[in-house]
């Protein structure tokens, strides 16, 4: 899968996630909403950057149980995508947030 897919699944999971990641790679929401849209690649670098942003706003998640649960839905929700990429990826994240909920609950 390529990173912008990547990138646009991961911002469909989670609300507000845009908004947070510009934040935190001090760059516009266009500018996340463009390259995930765009069909120019993302070069290594710049998705470390992406991924280490990524990481941040999901730690970010953990904190809020109303977060962990909103995150569980949309990934549920995507589980029935017809595009097996993204079925995939929501199944993984999925099982992650449920896992997140079971700790925030112990």
């Amino acid at each position: 899968m390529n990173k912008n897919k990547v990138l646009k699944i991961w911002l469909e999971l989670g609300i507000g996630r845009g908004t947070a990641i510009a934040k935190a790679l001090n760059v516009s929401r266009q500018f996340i909403h463009s390259t995930a849209h765009g069909n120019k690649g993302i070069s290594n670098t710049s998705w470390e950057a992406f991924t280490y942003a990524m990481s941040i706003v999901e730690l970010d998640e953990m904190r809020s149980q109303k977060n962990v649960e909103q995150n569980i839905v949309k990934a549920a929700r995507n589980s029935h995508s017809r595009d097996s990429e993204v079925k995939n990826m929501s199944l993984a994240e999925l099982d992650k947030w449920v896992d997140v909920l079971g700790r925030l609950a112990a």
